[in-house]
């Protein structure tokens, strides 16, 4: 029997009532979860599905795990067949998620953080920083919350402490300029000061120095204001990134644009090849796995995200989002099963199974470090906007900084096309 449509046993509904013509009836409930399986990977998704069946009698929790699952999700919507809760982010190729929230297809959460869950409701148990977090306010007119906060993941200035710091020869950077600063030091020495993943590791970054700039200029940039690339203020910012090309480590872009090859820049690192890099502790666990003996590499330190001008504070912020679609079955079952993923149990089961997942409450020592280390977190959600055909923000920001490092365009003309991509954008925000 296939079980992702188990409900054909009766009639095709997925609410299952006393099909079995028996004396006795009994009533149960299929609940359909799609998951996306990410590098957290599916035990954590399997274990909540069984608590909830046992927390729930005669509830069968449908689930499906799948690195496809937005093909999947795509062919469902398509079919009508509705899953009930969905685990899958936006910034995705395929944008998905995009075209949902852009259909008004998603249901209002704000009753689910009303939900008690040990005792307090949802509300009280979210730290706030994520509960307060505008990713889960997707239109600009409209201040219900669409959206439930997962598995944070903090990103800062990740440095070779083997190298870097108190009475090392190199010191851990303030500013960019600070970081600017050593490049003689390091060129001396035959090290590069800086590499990146991919240029997409640095939208932590970016936020983090227009946020230095100003907090009104972070709130233009999220809005995307009209006409905001042609301000001083944002080219100051935009040039500063650009000047990475100085100091950057030679192998990074034919790196970040081959396939895996994120893993070489980030072995560069380990290798002691390059000084500073933008990234997250998910880093450690990663690059063990990638090659042999990275698990004897001890030199990991993590810093906030350098400033313009004022030292650093912040370290970047990206919750994942699980959702309720407005045409699903079971809504409420929905919303309890999502509630039931901040119980302590639940919470504790997550960060052993979930391959470092965890969940933004408090207790979680990961997340607690971030406040006893003066570190705050700056969380940068943009307002939803159309899909507009032939405009990417974050391509024309992130990806393209890949060709003004490797010399094929200018900063000047990275900057205007950037700004051209924003101003379609404001032209087509989600109301």
């Amino acid at each position: 029997m296939n079980k992702k449509i188990i409900a054909s046993v009766c009639a095709g509904a997925v609410l299952l009532t006393a099909c079995s013509g028996t004396a006795k009836k009994t009533e149960s409930k299929s609940l359909v979860v799609y998951a996306f399986e990410s590098a957290y990977g599916k035990d954590h998704w399997e274990a909540l599905k069984a608590s909830f069946e046992k927390a729930n009698p005669g509830v069968k929790v449908e689930l499906k795990v799948s690195k496809e699952i937005e093909t999947e999700l795509e062919n469902a919507i398509a079919t009508k067949k509705f899953p009930d809760v969905v685990y899958l982010n936006k910034g995705r190729d395929k944008k998905v998620v995009e075209s949902i929230e852009g259909a008004n297809a998603l249901e209002n959460l704000d009753s689910l953080f009303e939900e008690k869950v040990d005792g307090k409701a949802l509300k009280d148990i979210i730290l706030p920083t994520y509960l307060n977090s505008a990713s889960l306010t997707p239109y600009k007119d409209n201040k219900s919350k669409f959206y439930a906060p997962v598995f944070p993941g903090t990103l800062g200035l990740v440095y070779n402490k083997n190298l870097v710091g108190e009475g090392k020869e190199f010191s851990i950077p303030k500013t960019w300029n600070d970081l600017f600063a050593q490049k003689v030091k390091a060129d001396a020495k035959g090290i590069s000061l800086f590499t990146y993943p991919t240029p997409g590791y640095l939208d932590a970054a970016v936020p983090a120095a227009i946020y230095d700039k100003s907090a009104d200029l972070h709130k233009a940039f999220t809005n995307y204001e009209k006409g905001l690339y042609a301000k001083q203020e944002m080219k100051d910012v935009l040039t500063t990134f650009a000047k990475l090309k100085d100091v950057i480590y030679p192998e990074t872009v034919a790196n970040a644009t081959s396939e895996g090859g994120y893993l070489k820049n980030q072995q560069a690192f380990i290798d002691g090849k390059a000084l500073f890099m933008p990234n997250g502790t998910w880093v450690i666990q990663e690059m063990r796995s990638y090659k042999a003996g990275n698990e004897k590499f001890e030199g990991y330190g993590f810093t906030a995200l350098p400033g313009i001008t004022n030292a650093g504070k912040f370290m970047g912020s990206f919750e994942e989002t699980v959702f309720v679609m407005k045409e699903a079955k079971n809504k409420d079952l929905a919303k309890k099963f999502i509630a039931s993923m901040y119980s302590a149990e639940n919470v504790k089961v997550i960060r052993e199974k979930g391959n470092g997942a965890l969940m933004p409450v408090a207790g979680v020592p990961e997340l607690d470090d971030l406040a006893k280390n003066g570190y705050e977190v700056l969380n940068t959600t943009f307002v939803s906007t159309k899909e507009v055909a032939g405009v990417n923000f974050k391509e024309a920001l992130y990806k393209n900084l890949n060709n003004v490092i490797n010399g094929t365009l200018t900063a000047e003309k990275w900057i205007e096309n950037v700004g051209k991509a924003n101003d379609v954008l404001n032209a087509n925000i989600n109301k």
